[in-house]
């Protein structure tokens, strides 16, 4: 009976180490989804003050265009 009760034991502590690890792996799945999002929002961010500069720059006029008008 005690290699059957050590055999039980070994198995609960696979199984416990094993559902530590699935949550470990759940966090570190859902931090990389929010450095994801995060990301994309800069990169939408950026994008808008991209055009929103160029915006200016075209309503900007030349230095050279405004002293010959």
């Amino acid at each position: 009976m005690s290699v059957l009760r050590e055999f039980y034991d070994n198995r609960d502590r696979k199984l416990e180490h094993y559902d530590q690890m699935v949550e470990k792996i759940s966090m570190v799945e859902q931090k990389l989804n929010l450095s994801e999002q995060k990301k994309n929002r800069l990169e939408h961010e950026l994008g808008v003050a991209r055009q929103e500069t160029n915006i200016v720059r075209e309503e900007k006029p030349d230095s050279e265009t405004a002293r010959t008008h």
